[in-house]
Parts: C-alpha cells; structure tokens; sequence
C-alpha cells in the first residue's frame, strides 16, 4: 500500500451512502501499518465504522499504542509516510497523523488518532459505534446533524463537529451506561468495533478451531455480517467486557404464510462466567430479536452431549424432543466433531 499525502479535494468532505470499502481500506491500512509498527492496534471508528451510516468517506481509525510518549508513536507514523495537517489541532494528550490511499482505483483520506489503552475518549467512541449500529432512528438522527454541519462548512473540521455536538450529545445520553457490579449483565447487540473481543471470546467455544485467515478477509466477513440485516450477533457484557454471546440468523420462507425462522450458532460464555445465567440471558435476547422479525421458530443444534447442556437449553426455551435434527459434512470434515 502506498501511502499519500492527505487530499483535500472538497469531494472528500461530502456526506454519501455508507460504502462496503470503508471495511477493507481500513484493512489495507491495518495490514500496512502493522507490518511496520509493532506497537501499536488499529480500531476501524468513526461514521464510516457504522454500516449504513451516511457520512463523509474518511476512514478514522484510532491506534492504541504501547509506548508511553504518545509524541514518539506520531513520529514513527511519520517515517512510515503519515503527516499532520495545519488545519487540525495536535494535542499531546492526542496526537494525530493523517495520509490518503489508493483503493480500487478510488483515493480515501485516513485519519489516525493516537492514545493509550482505556483512553476514555476512545472508549466513548466506541460506545458511539456501538448504540448507532443498534439504533436506526440515531443513525438517522446523526445523519440529519451531518447535514446541517455540512451546510454550515463542509471544510472546517472544527466547525463541522461543533456543528454536530448538540446531536451526539443527545446520542450519547442515550449511550447505556457499563454496570461494574460484580455480576450485573447488560445484554445488546454486539457492536462493529468489537469484532477482536468476539474473536477472543470464541477461544472458549471450540477446544479446537480452523485457523483464521487473514485479518483482511477476517474483517471483510464481519463486515458482510454487519451489513446483513438478517445476521445478528447478541452479546453479554460484565463490566463492559464482552462475555457472552450467540448469533441468528433470521432466514425468508416462502411456507408457514412466508413467515421467516431463526436459526442460533455459536453459543458461548467466557469460562470465568459460567453457570451464572448469562448466556440463557443472552438467548432469550436472540429469541425476543427473532419473535419481534416475525419468525415463528428458532432453531439451535449443539455438538455435546451432556444431559446439563440439553437442560441449559430447554431452560432458555428450546424442546429436545420437537424433532430430530441431521447433519451432513465435507468429505474432508467426516469425522470431525463440532461442539
């Protein structure tokens, strides 16, 4: 990946439909940037991290750094071919580096923004993300403020954000706030930033699993999954740590009056949050999603076979005996089990 100097065409600040390459420019970033600094993770925020969200198509991306002077992860952006604009204020407590790069035949400004781990800001962001890839009316609302800030001055990135701050304020009162009660579990949608915390928390899932590929085709896939009304991922969050969570998969059908179905993978609760209720609560939200699209069945299949487990699932208001399911497998998976 080549990285250029930040263009500031006026094409580049206009407000456009959410675009499938957002996810894999920012890919292309990741890679690239990760082959070069090791001290440092990317996190795909801002509007074009929310599926469907209209914006301007600049990808912002925080990069979480190890080092402690935040000045020294800037200037190591720099040698890599990153650089600063006069028009945006630097701050020490958050410096930033910005570049644009050819994708497709199609050029994308980038703007990185440098911090710590737990930066509250960041995590704010993230909560932002969060209840807008949950919440259509926000993401309408937000669209509207966009707007507006445009009309005002589509150039001026402090005018333009003051322009909005009223709406994400309004948004982010709105944002649930993280219980840190030993215990209290809140249960939503799992957001577009977290895919990184599913992916850890799927290492309890399986004793053994396939090696992911790539983290551009990983992230690819998620974003498939995001942009996919009918795919839905629940998640349970301790202390706004991810530790339960379960897809659906909400599927058309043209019998039972073209009602839909709802077909549940991937059930799975961190091993230090078992047995604690947390991934029946988890289920019963994937259940209330697929009752409220209209499905008049949901239907999960599992691997094990524990009497315990099948009473875990005919609490959380499955029936073992309705019917009988089969399986059908690649001749190069028979054999293989899969929990």
């Amino acid at each position: 990946m080549k990285i250029d100097a930040f263009d500031e065409g006026l094409e580049h600040r206009n407000i456009v439909p959410y675009d499938l390459a957002y996810a894999r420019v920012f890919a292309g970033v990741k890679e690239y940037v990760c082959m070069h600094l090791a001290s440092v993770e990317l996190v795909h925020i801002g509007s074009t991290a929310v599926v469907g969200l209209r914006g301007k198509p600049m990808i912002d991306i925080t990069a979480i750094t190890s080092r402690d002077d935040l000045r020294e992860e800037q200037r190591a952006f720099e040698r890599i071919g990153f650089h600063r604009r006069p028009v945006w204020v630097d701050r020490d407590e958050k410096p930033y580096v910005c570049a644009s790069v050819l994708h497709e035949g199609r050029r994308f400004n980038v703007n990185i923004h440098i911090c710590h781990r737990g930066d509250p800001v960041h995590k704010d962001s993230l909560a932002f993300i969060d209840i807008l890839s949950r919440r259509p009316d926000l993401r309408r609302r937000y669209e509207e403020a966009k707007d507006r800030a445009h009309a005002v001055d589509p150039a001026n990135p402090q005018v333009y954000n003051r322009e909005k701050e009223a709406v994400i304020k309004e948004i982010e009162a709105q944002i649930p706030k993280a219980s840190t009660k030993e215990g209290c579990m809140e249960v939503h949608q799992v957001g577009a930033s977290e895919l990184k915390d599913l992916l850890a928390l799927y290492k309890y899932l399986h004793d053994a699993d396939d090696p992911l590929p790539d983290a551009a085709t990983v992230e690819a896939v998620w974003q498939e999954l995001l942009g996919n009304p009918r795919y839905k991922y629940f998640g349970g969050y301790v202390g706004g740590k991810l530790i339960a969570s379960c897809a659906l998969t909400v599927v058309p059908n043209l019998t039972r009056g073209c009602r839909p179905y709802g077909v549940i993978e991937n059930v799975v609760t961190h091993a230090d949050h078992r047995k604690q209720g947390h991934g029946k609560a988890v289920l019963a939200e994937a259940l209330s999603f697929a009752w409220s699209q209209g499905c008049y069945k949901v239907m999960l299949m599992t691997g094990r076979k524990d009497e315990a487990t099948f009473q875990f699932y005919e609490s959380a208001g499955f029936n073992r005996n309705d019917k009988q399911a089969f399986i059908a497998k690649t001749p190069a998976d028979q054999g293989r089990s899969f929990p």
